[in-house]
Formats: C-alpha cells, sequence, structure tokens
C-alpha cells in the first residue's frame, strides 16, 4: 500500500505446476476512480474462490467523508481472469451479458470520518467480513461489518447482515479480522483492562508470550473476540 506516494496496488498471481506465476497488477482505478495519494489501497486482501477483496483504509467514503475507506470486490471469470474493466465501461455497454456484468468489480464505502472501513477484510464462501479500527460509537472504538453475497432479482450484490462495535474509547477492535464458516474472529490490539490469560513473570522465558510486562498492568493487553453468525444473517 506504501507505493506511490501511499496510493497502493495489488498483484496477483497463480500456483501453476507447483510455481507461482505473476498475473496482474491492479490499483483502485478499477472502479472508475483515479488512484489519489495516502488512500492506502490494498491496505488488506483476502481471496477466497471466485471473489476477492482489497481494502482501501483512507479512501473517501460515503458522501465523501474523509478517512472513512473503501472495500473493492473482484470476481474471477470462468477463464480465470480477475475483471477490472470500470463501471464506467460497464454504463456505457450494452452488449455484454447479464454473467459479464457481475463480473465488473464494485465497492462498499465506509459511512464514518476516519472510521478506516477496509483496515482488515476476509471473505470465505459467501460471506465478507469489514473492520473499522476508527471511529465508531466512542472515538476508535472501532467496528465490524458483514455482508452477504445474494442474488437479487438476477443481480449479485453484497447485502449488510449487521455490525459489531467495540465498547472502549481507542481499543480499535477490528484491527484484524478473519472467518470460517460461520464463525468470526476480531482482533482488539489496544483494548485495555483485560487481565492475561496466565501467570506472566518478568523473569521468565515465556515473558515474551506475555500481554503486558507485569501481571498487574494489563492496559492496552488487546483482545481477540469470536462471534457465531446468526441463523437471521445466513438468510
Amino acid at each position: 500500500p506504501g507505493i506511490n506516494s501511499n496510493t497502493g496496488r495489488v498483484h496477483i498471481y497463480r500456483r501453476e505446476g507447483g510455481v507461482w506465476n505473476f498475473k496482474k497488477t491492479i490499483n483502485s482505478g478499477i472502479t472508475g476512480t483515479s488512484p489519489d495519494e495516502n488512500r492506502y489501497f490494498g491496505c488488506s486482501v483476502s481471496i477466497s474462490k471466485d471473489y476477492a477483496v482489497i481494502g482501501e483504509k483512507k479512501s473517501p467514503g460515503k458522501n465523501n467523508y474523509s478517512g472513512a475507506g473503501k472495500v473493492y470486490i473482484l470476481k474471477r471469470s470462468a477463464d480465470g481472469n480477475w475483471e477490472t474493466r470500470t463501471q464506467g465501461t460497464l454504463s456505457s455497454t450494452s452488449s455484454i451479458s447479464d454473467e459479464e456484468k457481475q463480473r465488473y468489480p464494485i465497492s462498499i464505502k465506509g459511512t464514518v470520518q476516519n472510521e478506516w472501513f477496509g483496515s482488515s477484510v476476509a471473505v470465505s464462501g459467501k460471506f465478507l467480513v469489514v473492520g473499522a479500527p476508527g471511529n465508531g460509537t466512542n472515538s476508535t472504538s472501532g467496528r465490524v461489518r458483514l455482508y452477504k453475497l445474494v442474488n437479487k432479482n438476477g443481480a449479485i450484490e453484497w447485502a449488510g447482515r449487521g455490525v459489531q462495535a467495540g465498547k472502549s474509547s481507542g481499543e480499535r477492535f477490528g484491527y484484524a479480522v478473519d472467518i470460517s464458516g460461520d464463525r468470526v474472529i476480531v482482533g482488539a490490539p489496544y483494548k485495555g483492562g483485560v487481565a492475561p490469560d496466565k501467570f506472566c513473570d518478568p523473569n521468565s522465558i515465556e515473558r515474551a508470550h506475555c500481554p503486558d510486562d507485569t501481571k498487574t498492568n494489563p492496559a492496552k493487553t488487546g483482545s481477540v473476540s469470536i462471534y457465531k453468525i446468526g441463523r437471521d444473517a445466513q438468510n
């Protein structure tokens, strides 16, 4: 994400015959916007089957909110190509099929200034999780949004399926995310007041594995939370 004054790029590779072969380099111009400085395109990436997700945590979001962030979603075609034609091309092209239209990159924008939506992303099957560790209900408490791939009147879209917010100012909930099946894991590295899960002796060789230098000061020890996707969200 730090290349070209932090505009960022993503490189796609494919494993063929035991060798990783380079396929494509892309930037945020995939949806018709010109790449700009300090947006950090590629700060997070995830891939699952035919979908790839790319975060751009400091992109202007909804209503052009500064630092709200954005994620881009690409779909792979049957021939293995990751479609990167712009949405502007889509609107001016009437001869392509509905299946081809579904392959055009789409984006989801953050809704709050400086929430850094897209700082972390994880896609698995039909579900997408996006972390926004910046502003939330409390300053920099952070939040995570869940989306599901749905077919709506023949069109493919990512529909919102819920929000989970951090509880304390500054904890950066959503700094890291992952998903597997119906379980979502979320990191909050600056969460304070969480006691270590074992005794931490400053003189022990295990000190590096302790969340803090002493057992009596658990400030900013960090935390990890695991959630199960409910039936309502799965529908």
